[in-house]
């Protein structure tokens, strides 16, 4: 079954300067679950310039957790190459793509993914036990661990430190998604992926997180990807992009 390829092509001003090279790049990527006939994605071509903050947009099944997936090296894809940071994900083995998203990528899950056995204090500097680069990135700012992680979740709204030591069982929804944000940038990440992370959140919330993400997005240089199937959050960022019939399209 053929569908037409339809190319992104990013023409807005905050492309920023089209000499530096992309910080990630997608080339003719397609990608079908086994069994499949259809691929879920086709996507000819697909980029992002560093410090972006890119709204990706799709309804449930469209394919966005896969292109995440693919994104952060978690999935390779049967065609083309993705190239994030000048690296060719495609060209390392999984164990080096996983060593590559612990030191480059930050993930904000849908559902958060905190270990409930552990405090919110060490939820936040996990990174930091798999990524010595990013431990070294907490240690350069004159911090301990625990001030850097501190320092994150204050700037986050959780001001509390009572709150470091507990159970993250024990604090709202809210404090949850903070907390997971707070780990995802921990140590200074290059790209930030956030997959649904406000579905759970009521609209002014959301939009109160999402002013703090670009606020700690902005201090840290870091690249945001953000999916969402909620139309109403496009206006907060630089760039929106859909995914409809396998494939991207900027929304104009």
């Amino acid at each position: 079954m053929n569908k037409e390829r339809l190319v992104c092509s990013f023409s807005y001003q905050a492309r920023m300067d089209a000499i530096n090279t992309p910080i990630i790049q997608l080339n003719n990527i397609r990608f079908s679950w086994p069994k499949s006939e259809i691929p879920i994605l086709d996507i000819e071509s697909f980029v992002v310039q560093k410090q972006e903050k890119v709204f990706i947009q799709g309804a449930s099944g469209s394919g966005k957790t896969t292109l995440l997936g693919i994104l952060g090296g978690v999935l390779l894809a049967q065609s083309g190459e993705a190239i994030i940071l000048e690296t060719n994900l495609n060209k390392l083995s999984g164990k080096q793509r996983d060593n590559f998203r612990v030191n480059h990528i930050g993930f904000i899950f849908q559902m958060f993914n905190l270990l409930p056995y552990l405090s919110v204090l060490e939820n936040v500097l996990l990174p930091c036990h798999f990524s010595e680069s990013r431990r070294k990135q907490v240690l350069q700012r004159g911090n301990t661990l625990a001030e850097g992680a501190s320092r994150i979740l204050k700037d986050l709204g959780l001001e509390d430190p009572d709150l470091l030591s507990r159970s993250v069982n024990e604090l709202s929804i809210g404090q949850q998604q903070r907390v997971a944000a707070a780990r995802a940038l921990i140590g200074n990440p290059d790209i930030l992926i956030a997959d649904e992370p406000t579905s759970a959140l009521d609209a002014d919330t959301r939009e109160s997180f999402l002013q703090l993400l670009f606020k700690e997005c902005q201090a840290f240089q870091t690249t945001l990807v953000f999916v969402s199937h909620d139309a109403s959050l496009a206006k907060l960022f630089d760039r929106v992009v859909k995914i409809a019939n396998q494939n991207l399209q900027e929304s104009k």
